[in-house]
């Protein structure tokens, strides 16, 4: 589903105290992982698959999400968040955000915007990130739950990537 920003929407993102424009890295599609040639074939077909995140762009987490960055963090001691190195923004008004939440969110996917022959551990397609750019899509924010994680794996709880960083506010 395509939302369009109201510019009140708060994320938080975590490892820099400030948002550079300069470190953003421009987005693009991630790599199909290849396999050797004398892996057996049940192996073979478990590996050959691609994880469904961009290369690039800025995450974050909606500060009011259900189960935020800072939540996954604590459940799997993965990290520290340092309230003293994050930062929080808005998205600017009028700005076209791909929500995934639900089946119909992935089917509008699989129709028009995915990646051709790439899929994730599940088998759900993989977005086209590069695609989502062009047609001037400049974040994509998924609120996990027991069909997300399935869907859109390694996301790890509610979150936003931006594609396009130029529709960032500071606060």
């Amino acid at each position: 589903m395509i939302k369009t920003s109201d510019g009140k929407q708060i994320y938080r993102h975590y490892g820099h105290k400030a948002f550079d424009p300069n470190l953003f890295v421009p987005i693009s599609n991630p790599k199909k992982i290849r396999v050797p040639s004398t892996m057996p074939d049940e192996i073979s077909r478990m590996i050959n698959i691609t994880i469904p995140k961009p290369n690039g762009g800025l995450w974050a987490s909606p500060v009011r999400a259900q189960y935020k960055w800072d939540d996954w963090n604590e459940t799997n001691k993965f990290k520290d968040c340092d309230i003293n190195n994050m930062f929080e923004f808005t998205i600017k008004r009028g700005t076209k955000i791909l929500l995934i939440r639900n089946q119909n969110d992935i089917d509008g996917i699989r129709k028009e915007l995915s990646i051709d022959g790439m899929r994730s551990f599940y088998d759900y397609p993989i977005p086209d990130f590069e695609l989502l750019k062009k047609r001037r899509i400049a974040a994509i924010e998924v609120r996990m739950n027991m069909f997300t994680e399935r869907a859109m794996p390694c996301w790890d709880c509610d979150s936003i990537v931006v594609l396009n960083k130029d529709i960032i506010v500071s606060r």
